[in-house]
Formats: C-alpha cells, structure tokens, sequence
C-alpha cells in the first residue's frame, strides 16, 4: 500500500525520498561496526573502553552507542568552533 505522501507527490517514493533516514540509519550501522572493531582490538588494559567495560556495569552496545555520540558531538562542536 502507497503512503499518502507517494500519492500526492510519486517523485518522493521514485527518488526514496519519503524514508530519507534509510540511508542515515545504513551508515550509522557501518560506522558502529567499525567503532565495535577498532574497540575490541584494544589490548591495553588501561585503556579507557577496557576499565568501562571491565567494571561490568555497562553493556557493550551502549558503550559503542556513547562512543559514538561522543565522537558526533566532539565534530559538531569543534566545526562550530572553528567558524567562529
């Protein structure tokens, strides 16, 4: 069944337009495949990602997930930073 949106307007559904955040949502997941790669090769026991993960009160996942929200913020604002 065609969404309302396809109806009045089939460019938006021929250009997959209507769901934009596919694409978004493909490469946050490649991106946190990587992040999980980079971090499970972390043989430093002193690292930070070992002693959060190593205090047992955090999943793996959510560490990822901060991870990279930490890594997001840290551009978004250093690039503001910068232009001012």
């Amino acid at each position: 069944m065609r969404s309302i949106k396809a109806n009045l307007f089939p460019f938006l559904e021929k250009y997959n337009l209507i769901y934009p955040m596919k694409a978004t949502n493909k490469n946050y997941e490649v991106f946190k495949k990587q992040v999980k790669e980079y971090c499970d090769q972390s043989e430093d026991p002193k690292s930070i990602f070992n002693q959060i993960i190593s205090a047992n009160e955090f999943k793996r996942d959510d560490v990822y997930c901060d991870i990279i929200g930490l890594m997001g913020a840290g551009m978004d604002t250093t690039s503001t930073a910068v232009a001012c």
